[in-house]
């Protein structure tokens, strides 16, 4: 995989006062794509009050975790995207809230141009994340449905078929579900893919959808995975990072624009990135049956 144009997403810089009485500013993290099919596109930013280190170490700017939100609509031409509307997003939801010292919505994904899916830790009595989706409308979020099961790998990767919502639940075991439903199916143990997790939404491709995974190490490593639930096929890539320099990249989001395939990328939990990268070699993936 290689990179071919790296787009920074400028969000204003929001101050505060952090815990020593110094002034601070909050850092992006991982931003959602969602392009439609005529090239508009939506994209979320979070920011956050805290800085990851390498060491995985963090410095929390208050006694709690917080976060703002900063949307972008534009549309994706030839020279790449083209932002045209840029503001703050609110969120609320109506589910119980509890006690967490890690607030906010983080990993959000699309589902479609109004509909997302994120982890909330205070939508759980345990203070854990856990699943909710929300609406957009405009500037706002609303939340409005905690996902099942409860206990949860929290990555999961959303992907449509014939207008339905499924998920990748996990990737070892790589298990599906429908978005609505309570349980994942376990369709194989997928052993080779221990300690990789979901990352982006899937994408068609070919006969089957198109993801990106990811595993954290010294440094976060990513692989394709490819999986048809028809041919019940799944295949995966050797792995690839975006940046050398890097220590923290995660994404949520893959997108195809024509021919061309985008990522919004987060990298060190302090910048937010659209990307463009070249397209996977399936020539290459080790392909196994489920």
């Amino acid at each position: 995989m290689e990179v071919l144009a790296w787009y920074p997403l400028l969000t204003p810089q929001i101050l505060f006062k952090d815990r020593q009485g110094e002034t601070n500013a909050y850092l992006e993290t991982n931003p959602a794509l969602y392009v439609a099919p005529d090239g508009t596109f939506i994209c979320m930013v979070r920011l956050v009050n805290y800085r990851k280190f390498k060491n995985r170490n963090f410095k929390m700017g208050g006694a709690l975790s917080e976060s703002r939100y900063h949307m972008f609509r534009g549309t994706f031409g030839p020279k790449g995207p083209a932002i045209t509307e840029s503001s703050p997003v609110t969120f609320t939801s109506s589910l119980p809230q509890h006690y967490s010292c890690w607030t906010g919505y983080e990993d959000i994904r699309f589902l479609d141009e109004r509909r997302i899916i994120c982890t909330s830790p205070t939508a759980s009595p345990a203070g854990k994340p856990v699943l909710v989706t929300g609406t957009l409308d405009g500037a706002k979020v609303s939340i409005d449905r905690l996902c099942l099961p409860a206990e949860i790998e929290k990555n999961w990767m959303p992907f449509r078929v014939g207008g339905a919502d499924f998920v990748i639940y996990s990737v070892c075991p790589l298990a599906l579900k429908g978005l609505n439903a309570a349980e994942p199916q376990i369709l194989a143990p997928a052993g080779e893919l221990k300690g990789f997790h979901g990352s982006t939404n899937g994408i068609v491709w070919g006969a089957g959808f198109l993801f990106i995974i990811h595993a954290y190490a010294e440094r976060t490593q990513h692989k394709w995975l490819y999986f048809d639930p028809v041919a019940r096929r799944y295949g995966y890539s050797e792995s690839f990072s975006f940046n050398p320099y890097s220590y923290i990249e995660f994404t949520c989001s893959l997108c195809s624009v024509g021919d061309a395939l985008w990522v919004a990328l987060g990298m060190n939990d302090d910048k937010a990135y659209l990307c463009r990268i070249t397209t996977p070699d399936m020539s290459t993936f080790k392909m196994h049956d489920f």
